[in-house]
């Protein structure tokens, strides 16, 4: 009987499974060139183009600002130079040599700068 038993549950049929395969529809690729995705598209590359000039013409007016401040530099320095040039050509005049000499107290025989006694 136990045999029997056995027997029957090894040939008992199971039942059969199913196997539901569901399909997945694509979805459907969502336009990239809409009239809306065109339009913000144009808006941020308008941007980008004044933020852009913007920057531009600020580094330009700060070069500007720059080769002025080095053209005052270089007009001060000739004045100066010219200034130096001319206090040259005063001390470097026999006239002036003479005055400096008469009033330290020195006297200028043929050229030559001696004490006085």
């Amino acid at each position: 009987m136990n045999v029997a038993k056995h027997y029957e549950n090894q040939r008992a049929p199971k039942p059969a499974v199913r196997r539901v395969i569901k399909r997945v529809e694509p979805k459907p690729k969502a336009k990239v060139y809409t009239l809306r995705n065109l339009f913000v598209l144009g808006g941020l590359m308008t941007f980008a183009i004044l933020f852009g000039q913007l920057w531009m013409d600020s580094q330009i007016t700060a070069l500007h600002v720059e080769t002025e401040n080095i053209r005052r530099s270089i007009d001060y320095q000739n004045l100066v130079h010219t200034q130096l040039r001319s206090e040259i050509l005063d001390l470097s005049s026999y006239s002036r040599v003479m005055e400096i000499a008469t009033a330290h107290g020195l006297e200028v025989q043929e050229n030559n700068i001696i004490f006085a006694d």
